[in-house]
Formats: structure tokens, C-alpha cells, sequence
């Protein structure tokens, strides 16, 4: 059995048998077994998406990427940025994109979560001429 914090909208829509309940902050948490673990591990990889997958922009212009408000950010570990070609863009630790030259770009955004599970996602940065 594995110990995973569930939301309230999913706390009520299954029969959970084990539910520690911590009283100090009043949040519940359920023992999972492995089937229900993974059910709810691809729920919440379902739910990370980013906000915008292409962008068009201007030299000198910065914007961020951002992802879903779906997303329970509670649930993720870390979230990595990289770009395709440094020279065209460069990408910041925090998603912040700052476009150098005319190009395009792929914005590969990895998100990791609590358990271990990643997901990769791309979005592409146009640059066009000033």
C-alpha cells in the first residue's frame, strides 16, 4: 500500500477502506494499493498541459511559458525548461522565453511529479522580423 493525497473530488467519488486523516491541518490522505495508485497517478498526468503550445513574437520580447491551470501544482516535484537553439532563444529555470533573433524555437518543458512520474511537452516560439 502507498500513501497518496487525494482531492476532495476524488475522495468523495470512491469508497476509500483506509483514510488517515491528519488533524492538525484536517487533510485527509487514503492508502492506496498499486491499481488505484497508477489510476490516480494518470489522472494527474492527464491534467499537465501547458497553456499555449505556439507562441509568435518579436526580438528583444520575452513571454512565459505557462502551464495549465488544471494542473494541481501541488502535485508537482519540478519543472525543467529547454530550448532548441540558444542562439534564435533562450529559456530561464522559472519558463521565462527571451527571444534574441528571427527563428523558431521548440520550448521543451518537463514536469516531474511527487511520485517520480514525468511528462515531457513542447511548445514552439516563432521570431519573427522586427
Amino acid at each position: 500500500m502507498e500513501v497518496s493525497k487525494v482531492s476532495y473530488e476524488d475522495f468523495l467519488a470512491h469508497r476509500y477502506e483506509h483514510v488517515l486523516c491528519n488533524t492538525y491541518t484536517g487533510k485527509a490522505y487514503v492508502l492506496l494499493n498499486k491499481t488505484d495508485m497508477t489510476k490516480v497517478s494518470n489522472k494527474i498526468l492527464s491534467t499537465v498541459k501547458l497553456a499555449a503550445t505556439t507562441k509568435t513574437m518579436k526580438p528583444d520580447k520575452k513571454t512565459k511559458v505557462t502551464l495549465s491551470k488544471s494542473l494541481d501544482m501541488a502535485n508537482v516535484k519540478k519543472v525543467t525548461y529547454l530550448v532548441s537553439n540558444k542562439k534564435v532563444a533562450t529559456v530561464s529555470s522559472k519558463g521565462v522565453v527571451t527571444c534574441k533573433k528571427k527563428g523558431t524555437v521548440t520550448v521543451k518543458v518537463k514536469v516531474t511529479l511527487k511520485n517520480g512520474k514525468t511528462k515531457t511537452l513542447s511548445m514552439k516560439v516563432k521570431i519573427n522580423k522586427k
